[in-house]
């Protein structure tokens, strides 16, 4: 799980100075509605973990459950006003939302479901997941994105469904046709 401290964000911003945040990042601004903002210098990678700087931290609009979004070199992630941080998937453009009180969030390769707290709710064993509905989310095994113009979709693999524990509830070994007919 990418994580980091807002101590941890003044150290490395002291240590590294203004040329330690060399990536733009977009996000809300202030006083909008939607209207996106973009800013220079605001944030890092340090492997996988996202940093952004203090001053961008301060500015940004934490009102998605206590959390703001942000988009960095391709990837939406969530805020904490600590400074943690959870990448999440893409859908329609912005950052996933949270269905049933979970969020997807790409890890090694494959999907996990996380809650607003950033806690690991559903560890990332299947190569994609859908959000949750009805207590229930669609998920695959061996499925292979195919981009299809700007949108990407699924092709093969085995699909089922899972509860909100994880749980398989129609089991993973069917076409996507026949779990979505369940």
């Amino acid at each position: 799980m990418t994580r980091c401290s807002l101590l941890t964000l003044s150290l490395w911003s002291a240590f590294t100075g203004a040329a330690g945040f060399p990536l733009s990042c977009v996000d809300v601004a202030r006083g909008t509605e939607a209207e996106l903002a973009s800013h220079r210098d605001c944030a890092a990678l340090k492997g996988e973990d996202l940093m952004l700087a203090p001053t961008q931290l301060r500015q940004m609009r934490f009102e998605i459950q206590g959390l703001a979004a942000v988009w960095v070199t391709g990837q939406w992630y969530y805020v904490r006003p600590t400074g943690e941080s959870l990448p999440v998937v893409t859908l329609d453009n912005g950052p996933d939302p949270f269905a049933e009180g979970l969020v997807r969030s790409p890890r090694q390769g494959r999907i996990a479901y996380v809650d607003a707290q950033f806690r690991e709710v559903i560890a990332p064993r299947y190569d994609w997941g859908w959000p949750f509905a009805r207590g229930r989310a669609l998920v695959c095994r061996g499925c292979r994105p195919i981009q299809d113009g700007e949108h990407t979709r699924l092709s093969g693999g085995r699909w089922g469904w899972i509860d909100r524990q994880g749980r398989e509830v129609v089991p993973v070994r069917l076409s996507e046709t026949q779990a979505r007919a369940r």
